[in-house]
């Protein structure tokens, strides 16, 4: 076969221009003329060695004319071979071959094909395509097939250069500008006769975009202006895609591409205000967007006129979700290029994003959500000063509502970035001012609102400076002393329910941001605060329990800053020596107790100083600390009473009047008549006998008395856990107590 198309290859360079001539004088279809030919040659495809097929493909081209034939070989190996790779790649290296006018009149030739196919009186795609002995699906499947190939074919990026080289040359520059507006008015002639049948017509929006595509930027965006002329919607959609696709290829050194793109803005404006189509102001949108991110700042003149059309009733107004949604990410490039010269559009843009953002929130509309939130978080992050009070509470509502609406990561991702961008770029007056009168709303949205309200005071705190902070701190301990009443707030709204483990993470995320802002103070600047707080959080509340997160505060605070601050307990003392008394009542909440025993246990245990070893700090809390022996919870007993006292007993390690106060306590509660607090009072000096030693035992002589009549106790348990002293003293001293108990 090879051998006999040779053959015919030789004979056709000798008969065919005569044949052709002959066919052109008396204006009959060439291709009708060649179809058996060319049949032949495509049949053979497969058959013909990788190395040859080039060769004999390009000489028949050549041979026939490329201005005619190219297309028909194109169009013959899509519809054999069904758009595959081989053939693709093949048809590419093919028109390489050739000059860069005969790839456009080769594109424009497939159209052609296309067309008759699609005709009522169909005339050469018959003979090329068999399409008499086809069912109409088949038909309809075989041009849709043609169309996809011819789709493909136009994105290679090798069949892009070759195209540009056309438009370059400067003595032949209005010739491809002509068969590139046949091209445009071939496609757009057969998306109207195939506008019946949605997969051709689809097809064909893909021609058009890909065809576009092959132009240099400058001829397509003047190809993309003439096109926009046209009435047809689908046209003026196909031109604006074209643009905004060849807007994120072009490199920012392309001035004559970069100016071209900027000086289209108008026009594609223009198709936004004029369009009624949904589609063709959804992709003007874009387009602008696309332009105006990539290009602005080379002319911010342009982007602040067609910033008014976006944030007008055309795009940002719009009742059309998509164009709202397009619209606000437009407007946040626009934030980005002008920047200062955007401030006048806020008090448009603002109101109508908060609507927006409201009702997200209720639909549950993701996109539209995280488009305002994007927004939102520019404007902060460029404009800041002028994102006022007024603004920053309606964010901060909606923001609450927005948490408690149970929303997709993606919204919760949108929402924390946006609170970021407050906590870094808006004054720390402002911020602090804004949490704190919007903290009732916040707890009324539930545990979530909550929590990322606090979190924002967090962020907030962070990202201050010391100095900035100091100014800033009037209206922090306001905002605090506010928070501090966080159980207050809860339990005072009926709308939601917060469970135990809920409030404790909102108490430590308060505690958290406290310590953070107590590392950026100085004393003179804390310590005051830290007097009205006390003040505030004293036991005369009507319920105890609220002072809950102030003493998890002081437990923290005690800890993180250890005998720095050990002086500031002498804020706390009368205080916490009321709140003991309470705190002595079986009733009494068990997390209270143990928040205060914990705040006092860190003071004592980070005592460098001397500070509990005074008989007045020492005497004050002493015996209401003591007198927790006997509640009844055993296990509290246990695990935080007994230590808290022997830590206030190693405060005080110097000082032996001290040490008998608190003894002088224990025996007259060893004769107590409830077998608990007996119990507990053995389990005490067993903790002091442990942690003291011999300095404790300095006190036996007073003990003994009581310990034997311990040993015959009424109570089983008494009885053994006194005997287990008994032991861990005879291990102290290295002696028996045998004798002295007699």
């Amino acid at each position: 076969m090879l051998k006999e198309l040779a053959n015919i290859l030789q004979t056709i360079s000798r008969v065919v221009p005569q044949l052709a001539a002959s066919l052109r004088s008396k204006h009959k279809n060439f291709l009708s003329g060649v179809s058996d030919l060319l049949l032949s040659f495509t049949a053979a495809f497969e058959h013909i060695p990788l190395h040859r097929r080039l060769k004999l493909f390009s000489e028949l081209a050549r041979t026939l004319g490329p201005q005619d034939s190219l297309s028909a070989i194109i169009a013959l190996l899509a519809d054999r071979y069904h758009n595959g790779k081989t053939q693709r790649r093949f048809s590419t290296d093919l028109l390489l071959v050739f000059d860069p006018i005969h790839t456009l009149d080769a594109i424009n030739g497939y159209l052609d094909l296309v067309v008759d196919a699609v005709g009522p009186k169909r005339k050469v795609s018959d003979t090329l395509f068999g399409l008499n002995d086809k069912t109409a699906a088949q038909v309809e499947i075989a041009i849709k097939d043609l169309l996809a190939s011819l789709a493909d074919l136009a994105i290679d990026d090798r069949l892009r250069n070759h195209v540009t080289r056309a438009f370059r040359r400067r003595d032949e520059s209005t010739k491809p500008r002509e068969v590139f507006a046949n091209i445009i008015g071939t496609v757009i002639q057969l998306s109207k006769k195939v506008a019946s049948s949605p997969k051709l017509f689809e097809g064909c929006g893909r021609v058009l975009a890909r065809c576009l595509d092959l132009l240099p930027t400058v001829d397509l965006i003047r190809s993309a202006e003439l096109l926009l002329a046209n009435p047809d919607s689908h046209v003026q959609i196909a031109a604006v895609k074209a643009i905004e696709v060849r807007a994120g290829a072009v490199v920012q050194n392309d001035r004559k591409s970069v100016s071209a793109l900027i000086s289209f803005l108008p026009s594609v404006e223009n198709v936004l205000q004029q369009a009624r189509e949904m589609e063709a102001k959804i992709i003007s949108v874009s387009c602008i967007d696309r332009i105006v991110e990539r290009f602005g700042k080379k002319d911010t003149a342009a982007v602040a006129s067609v910033a008014q059309t976006i944030s007008g009733s055309q795009a940002l107004s719009s009742s059309d979700d998509r164009i709202r949604i397009l619209s606000l990410l437009c407007l946040t490039s626009v934030v980005d290029v002008l920047e200062d010269e955007a401030i006048s559009l806020l008090p448009t843009v603002l109101p109508t994003a908060f609507e927006y953002l409201s009702l997200a929130i209720e639909g549950k509309t993701t996109g539209l959500h995280n488009a305002v939130y994007t927004l939102l978080t520019n404007i902060v992050e460029r404009l800041g000063y002028m994102f006022s009070r007024e603004y920053l509470d309606t964010a901060l509502r909606l923001s609450h509502r927005s948490a408690a609406n149970k929303l997709d990561d993606a919204c919760d991702d949108s929402r924390l970035s946006f609170y970021q961008s407050v906590s870094e770029h808006l004054g720390a007056h402002e911020v602090f001012a804004a949490i704190k009168s919007t903290w009732p709303h916040a707890v009324s949205q539930g545990f979530d609102a909550a929590l990322e309200h606090l979190e924002l005071l967090r962020s907030a705190i962070d990202a201050q400076s010391k100095s900035k902070l100091i100014k800033a701190s009037s209206t922090l301990f306001s905002l605090l002393l506010q928070l501090f009443e966080l159980r207050k707030a809860i339990d005072a709204q009926e709308v939601q329910d917060f469970d135990d483990e809920e409030l404790d993470q909102l108490g430590d995320t308060l505690v958290e941001s406290a310590l953070a802002m107590v590392l950026k103070l100085n004393d003179a600047t804390f310590r005051p605060f830290f007097v009205q707080l006390v003040d505030q959080e004293g036991p005369t509340r009507e319920r105890h329990e609220q002072a809950i997160t102030f003493y998890n505060f002081l437990a923290a605070f005690f800890e993180k800053f250890k005998s720095i601050v050990t002086s500031y307990s002498s804020y706390i003392i009368e205080h916490a020596a009321k709140e003991l008394e309470y705190l002595a009542k079986d009733d009494a909440e068990s997390e209270l107790r143990t928040a205060v025993l914990g705040a006092l246990q860190r003071s004592f245990q980070h005592d460098q100083d001397a500070f509990w070893q005074a008989p007045s700090h020492y005497g004050t809390v002493l015996k209401p600390l003591v007198a927790l022996l006997t509640i009844s919870a055993t296990e509290e007993i246990t695990e935080n009473v007994i230590p808290t006292i022997t830590d206030l007993a190693a405060a005080s390690t110097s000082s032996l009047d001290n040490h008998r106060e608190l003894n002088t306590i224990l025996l007259r509660y060893m004769r107590s008549g409830s077998a608990a607090t007996r119990l507990a009072t053995v389990k005490c000096e067993q903790s002091l006998t442990k942690r003291l030693g011999e300095e404790w035992l300095g006190l036996l002589p007073e003990m003994l008395p009581f310990i034997s009549e311990l040993r015959e106790d009424d109570d089983e348990m008494v009885e053994r856990e006194t005997q287990r002293w008994i032991s861990q003293v005879e291990e102290v001293l290295g002696e028996s107590l045998e004798g002295m108990l007699q």
